[in-house]
């Protein structure tokens, strides 16, 4: 199915068609999200409520089990099989749950735009006739805070202190943890360099060119 981006000065004028984003059903409910307000129909209006209302228990089980392991792997206690085994349990039965109320894909915002994953094919045609502006794109859009030579300056910067780190520990005999310093150091160099790519679905600055299909 198509993806919808909608421009930051689309916006504004939106026209939106009487019908559900999600299955293009006519008499849609219509969701205050964080992104606007859509339509979507009855059963994932009702599926995107119940997930809603259960994000903060979730959280807050997500919370308990990582705080648990964090003290076990401290050795600040020593905390019993049936409580991980119950937090697990539990952070288990609700992305399961959250599966099967099959909540749709919801709008997102991207540097400003909005951008509508999934839409059925009549009701892609429906919005992009009634907006012009309005993009279909084969991905969700990316945009970088920076521009590339930041990126790729932090990359050679990162890479060249895991070299360092090398040298250091090798020259000083020192072993242990320590050593897990250089593989961090070249993880975020090369993180920073697959940043600095300019990929066609990323955007440097907010004002740039969107990506097309």
């Amino acid at each position: 199915m198509p993806n919808l981006l909608i421009p930051a000065e689309v916006l504004p004028r939106l026209d939106m068609p009487p019908v559900a984003l999600s299955t293009g059903a006519a008499d849609p409910v219509w969701l205050d999200l964080p992104a606007g307000r859509f339509p979507y129909d009855h059963r994932a209006a009702a599926a995107v409520r119940r997930a809603r209302r259960t994000r903060p228990v979730l959280l807050a089980v997500a919370a308990v089990v990582f705080v648990l392991y964090t003290i076990q792997l401290a050795g600040a206690a020593e905390i019993p099989a049936g409580v991980h085994l119950f937090g697990s349990a539990g952070l288990c039965v609700a992305g399961l749950a959250r599966l099967s109320w099959q909540v749709p894909s919801l709008p997102v915002g991207v540097g400003g735009d909005v951008y509508l994953a999934a839409v059925p094919e009549p009701v892609a045609a429906q919005w992009v006739a009634r907006n012009p502006g309005v993009l279909l794109v084969d991905r969700r859009p990316v945009v970088r805070r920076f521009r590339p030579r930041f990126y790729t300056a932090g990359a050679v910067l990162f890479l060249i202190a895991a070299v360092q780190v090398v040298i250091v520990l090798a020259v000083g005999g020192v072993s242990g943890s320590a050593w897990l310093a250089a593989p961090a150091l070249v993880a975020a160099g090369v993180t920073l360099g697959y940043r600095s790519v300019p990929f066609g679905h990323v955007r440097f600055t907010t004002g740039s060119q969107r990506p097309a299909r």
